[in-house]
């Protein structure tokens, strides 16, 4: 079957829902809705850091599920150049496919137990996920573009570019990190300050904790500091 995680009532759980009933599922992205029936129980047997990261109040069963309204602008905007990404990845082979994707927008589930057995060997893992290198290369990729404009047009374009590398990216730890910190010295360059590595790293630290304490049990975060 497949799992997904759900937001009812502003609970998270993470869903298992049968191959049966899962093709609902095969167009869904990061905030659409659905309906869904199900029967919810204890979260058990997973690590305790990786369920607080990612606020899950248990599982659920799933026993019944149709689409509902789609999702808000911006995450359907983030999920169609998800899919856009996806399709421009279909001439590699199946080993390349998910590599690619992994790399540029963390999704690694297709990726074979023997090449991810591999990257492990060779302690090249972290290379198949997505993290702040990511960041760093699309403002590289759109630094033609930002040097063109004001310094105040710059600082508000970049930032706008960020927001939109962490709703594709679906916000993962590493990314928030290296976006805030981005966005840092950004507005500490375009106010004409100059910021330490180190100060900036401490306020982001600060700042992405003050809004979501559990991502201090994220390992992804950890070794993204």
């Amino acid at each position: 079957g497949t799992q997904v995680v759900l937001r009812i009532d502003g609970r998270r759980y993470l869903a298992s829902v049968p191959f049966e009933l899962a093709s609902p599922l095969g167009s869904a992205g990061t905030g659409d809705h659905v309906v869904v029936r199900g029967r919810p129980s204890p979260l058990d047997g997973a690590p305790a850091g990786w369920v607080r990261s990612r606020h899950l109040a248990g599982r659920l069963s799933v026993v019944g599920l149709e689409r509902g309204p789609p999702a808000a602008i911006w995450y359907s905007w983030a999920n169609a150049v998800r899919r856009t990404l996806a399709a421009g990845s279909a001439s590699f082979d199946q080993e390349r496919r998910p590599l690619y994707l992994g790399m540029v927008i963390g999704d690694d589930r297709a990726l074979s137990e023997l090449r991810q057995f591999r990257f492990r060997a060779a302690g090249l893992s972290h290379l198949t996920a997505v993290s702040g290198q990511n960041v760093a290369f699309v403002i590289a990729v759109a630094a033609p573009l930002l040097t063109r404009l004001g310094r105040r047009s710059r600082a508000l374009a970049t930032l706008a570019l960020l927001v939109a590398v962490v709703l594709v990216t679906r916000a993962d730890p590493s990314v928030l990190r290296a976006s805030v910190m981005a966005g840092l010295a950004v507005l500490a360059v375009s106010a004409g300050r100059v910021a330490p590595a180190l100060r900036v790293l401490a306020v982001t630290v600060t700042l992405l904790l003050l809004v979501d304490p559990m991502l201090v049990h994220a390992l992804g975060f950890r070794l993204s500091l």
